[in-house]
């Protein structure tokens, strides 16, 4: 009886080890809820017909790191139309999205910027990012480096350190970049994530978002807030548990014109549990009922 506790309890912690493992690996991880693709509440999509729902509606975003490399995943509904997801045909794999994120390394109100890469948002100071990360799709024209694929540390853009990529069976977009060029991720570090259209014909890399849609652009913005051009160009961002997208997206103001502010998620901001903390609850709350069934089977005995 001894024995076969022994060897349970050496399986089990086996179990929990391995778990830990590759959780270690997982710097960060967020579920998003589905169908808030919707910038402020109001956004619509362009009318032309690879703007198909669900293109800009980030479901899950997760940083880990893979031997030397940082690896951001960013997985949404859809990545494009079901019988072609790369209408344009980009390198990448994907066409039609782009990301950017802003990461706090220390968590230090102030110690770095608070303004985006042309996406009429401010970061929260108590999030001021040391470093940028714009993702999107390339045709290996430098241009679209400078716009879509760049690390930007402090005031200097790094070019060509970012491996872009598209996994249509999970219709998840990747992006690798080397550790020595932004560090391995700690728990103090702190993500704002945003999602908006790509477009290669504009200054800015985003798809404009009018008060109209039209083919080729967004539409459900307000006319005052366009006119003032403050209005938010992401459709979807990531927000902490208990602040709400809709309400963070509105924030802007008129007259004096300012963009609305976007909250960092990270370890320690309380955000919906990851996949590997469920699982390694799962498996404690398992070993825990073996133990008392263990214990109450034995002094039965």
């Amino acid at each position: 009886m001894k024995v076969k506790w022994f060897v349970s309890m050496v399986v089990i912690i086996g179990l929990l080890l391995s778990l830990n493992t590759v959780a270690a690996q997982v710097a960060f991880e967020m579920m998003d809820p589905e169908g808030d693709d919707v910038g402020p509440g109001t956004y619509v999509y362009p009318k032309a017909s690879p703007f198909v729902a669900g293109i800009f509606d980030l479901l899950h975003f997760k940083v880990e790191t893979e031997g030397d490399k940082v690896v951001f995943y960013f997985q949404f509904k859809a990545l494009g139309p079901a019988d072609n997801p790369n209408p344009w045909g980009s390198q990448t794999g994907f066409c039609l999205q782009i990301m950017q994120v802003y990461i706090d390394t220390d968590r230090k109100s102030g110690s770095g910027r608070t303004d985006t890469f042309m996406a009429n948002l401010d970061i929260d100071k108590a999030n001021a990012w040391e470093i940028g990360l714009a993702i999107g799709p390339h045709w290996g024209n430098p241009d679209d480096f400078i716009k879509n694929n760049r690390v930007t540390k402090g005031e200097v853009d790094e070019l060509g350190n970012i491996e872009v990529s598209a996994d249509v069976a999970t219709n998840r977009l990747i992006a690798k970049v080397p550790v020595d060029v932004i560090g391995t991720p700690t728990n103090k570090w702190a993500y704002s994530v945003l999602v908006g259209g790509w477009d290669g014909m504009g200054p800015t890399g985003f798809r404009a978002v009018g008060v109209e849609a039209e083919d080729w652009v967004a539409g459900g913005a307000d006319s005052m807030a366009v006119a003032a051009g403050v209005n938010p160009i992401p459709f979807d961002v990531l927000v902490p548990e208990g602040k709400d997208q809709l309400t963070i997206l509105k924030t802007y103001t008129i007259d004096p014109p300012k963009f609305a502010v976007l909250y960092a998620i990270g370890p320690g901001i309380p955000a919906k549990f990851p996949t590997n903390t469920v699982l390694i609850i799962v498996v404690a709350v398992v070993v825990i009922l073996l133990i008392v069934f263990t214990l109450k089977k034995k002094k039965a005995a």
